[in-house]
C-alpha cells in the first residue's frame, strides 16, 4: 500500500505543478464568476486541476503514512 500511496502522491504532485505552471501563463479570470462559469475559461480549469492534484497528493500521503489502515 505504501508503493501505491507513493504513486498517487507523485501523480497528484505532477498534476498540481503542471496546472500551476499553465495557470501562470493563462489570462486571469474575470471577477465575480461562479464555479460553473469559471470552468468555461482555461484559467478556471487549471485552478480546478490544482485542487484535484492537491487532493490526490493528500490521499497519497495518507496512504503512505498509514499503509495498514490503522
Amino acid at each position: 500500500m505504501r508503493l501505491f500511496g507513493f504513486i498517487v502522491l507523485a501523480i497528484g504532485a505532477g498534476i498540481y505543478f503542471f496546472c500551476a505552471a499553465q495557470l501562470g501563463a493563462s489570462e486571469p479570470l474575470p471577477a465575480g464568476l461562479s464555479i460553473e462559469e469559471s470552468v468555461r475559461y482555461p484559467a478556471g480549469q487549471y485552478q480546478i486541476g490544482e485542487y484535484v492534484g492537491a487532493m490526490l497528493g493528500g490521499v497519497g500521503l495518507v496512504l503512505m503514512l498509514f499503509p495498514q489502515g490503522r
